[in-house]
């Protein structure tokens, strides 16, 4: 590849025929970014959800996420009693945000098993437990 060095008519040529090549490469590496664009934030969403914490009517703490699918969002959301939520002092805890990232991620397993394949064959003894 000639980058200027050879300003000749077969310099041209050459140079003309790389550029062509760097063109065409150059779309198909845009083709494929276009592909993960699609793909990254459902993929983004369901094995790093951002949650937001909440409390509610004082007493009781949840946590929402939302995953982009199909055009839509799907609210996933997940609620802890008051025994539980009478543990943490505020929606700041790391605990909270811990117990919360659980449950989360246990609820979207369940809403998209076939992204969880080591995950199918869930244990009914953790039936509950979050």
């Amino acid at each position: 590849m000639f980058l200027l060095t050879d300003l000749s008519e077969e310099g041209y040529l050459q140079i003309k025929k790389d550029k062509g090549l760097l063109e065409r490469k150059i779309q198909e590496y845009q083709s494929l970014i276009n592909e993960f664009d699609l793909a990254l934030p459902f993929l983004s969403a369901i094995y790093e959800p951002k949650i937001i914490v909440r409390k509610i009517l004082d007493k009781r703490y949840e946590g929402l996420t939302f995953i982009p699918f199909n055009g839509e969002k799907i609210r996933i959301r997940v609620q802890l009693n008051n025994e539980q939520s009478s543990r943490f002092i505020d929606n700041e805890d790391p605990e909270l945000m811990e117990l919360l990232e659980k449950m989360i991620k246990a609820k979207i397993k369940e809403q998209f098993p076939t992204h969880f394949p080591n995950s199918l064959n869930f244990n009914k003894d953790d039936e509950g437990k979050y």
